[in-house]
């Protein structure tokens, strides 16, 4: 049975960096929460990945085109960021 849109639109916007062996879960979990809205996006800024998360995310981006992603290979070397500010949503 489909599930009703309870909502209008979200967007979800997040970081990745070497994810790409828990990214196929957490992509289907963000599939789960953008059914119960009208409208969605997914943004997603790679950044200097060793591993395979910039190639999957670029298989999905090829095959959703609400997801939306981006890549860098280096950060600005004076940018600081403050892990202790950041927040994980887990299913």
């Amino acid at each position: 049975m489909a599930q009703a849109n309870l909502w209008d639109q979200l967007w979800v916007v997040g970081c990745a960096q070497n994810c790409a062996a828990d990214l196929e879960s957490v992509l289907a979990n963000i599939q789960a929460l953008r059914g119960l809205f009208r409208r969605s996006r997914l943004l997603v800024l790679e950044n200097d990945s060793s591993d395979a998360t910039r190639q999957l995310l670029a298989a999905h981006g090829q095959a959703d085109p609400a997801l939306l992603n981006w890549h860098t290979d280096a950060l600005p070397s004076g940018l600081r960021l403050n892990p202790a500010s950041w927040r994980q949503l887990s299913f």
